[in-house]
């Protein structure tokens, strides 16, 4: 059985953070929900326009699925 090293959420939006800004991009949290769902954008510091707006779950999965977590590393839960 393999554990999973714990990383912060908030090490992990900074990971991401730092990715998306050799793309030019980067994550913002909304102070009131966007629509009434959406929690977090992804903004175009280019053009300052929304790239993708999601809610919490949504962010985890992008954070995951992006590759900035190593394979033995896994979000912390709250």
């Amino acid at each position: 059985m393999t554990t999973k090293v714990a990383v912060s959420f908030r090490a992990a939006v900074a990971r991401l953070n730092r990715q998306l800004a050799k793309e030019g991009e980067k994550l913002m949290k909304f102070r009131t929900p966007l629509d009434g769902i959406w929690d977090y954008g992804i903004v175009s510091t280019a053009t300052n326009g929304l790239v993708w707006k999601g809610n919490h779950e949504n962010l985890l999965n992008w954070i995951a699925e992006s590759g900035v977590l190593k394979p033995y590393e896994a979000i912390a839960e709250d």
